[in-house]
């Protein structure tokens, strides 16, 4: 069975470097199966970023990861994560642009969205639900 894309809070505690078994489980967490090549998303890039969302400091997940995604604009993952804590941080209108845009570069995400407790400040706004297809 293929699982959904992992969502910001899908997360807790993984920063650890790239390693074979971390590759394998990314791998696994984006719906691969071991061994097999997976779509980049940039997870690792986001992985400096993670201790600011568990601690609850959006504001500032949000503003390093407005950084990150403009010196990284190709990687999906970046701007889901960063839509998750702009919803937390009560920004509504960049989470579902940055929503958007990961959607853009990699379909998985608009499923993901669909459930992540992350999204739940912005649910039942219009854009956001048009968007998903909630």
């Amino acid at each position: 069975m293929r699982r959904p894309a992992p969502s910001c809070s899908s997360r807790r505690g993984r920063s650890e470097p790239p390693s074979r078994r971390s590759r394998e489980r990314r791998s696994s967490w984006s719906g691969g199966a071991p061994g097999e090549v997976s779509e980049p998303d940039g997870w690792e890039l986001w992985a400096p970023l993670n201790p600011l969302y568990e601690a609850g400091d959006y504001a500032a997940a949000v503003e390093r990861g407005r950084e990150t995604i403009e010196a990284y604009p190709e990687y999906p993952a970046l701007f889901y994560n960063l839509a998750c804590c702009e919803s937390l941080a009560g920004l509504a209108t960049d989470a579902v642009g940055h929503l958007r845009r990961s959607i853009e570069l990699s379909e998985r995400f608009r499923a993901s969205a669909k459930d992540d407790a992350d999204f739940d400040p912005i649910r039942d706004e219009p854009a956001f639900r048009e968007l998903v297809g909630a």
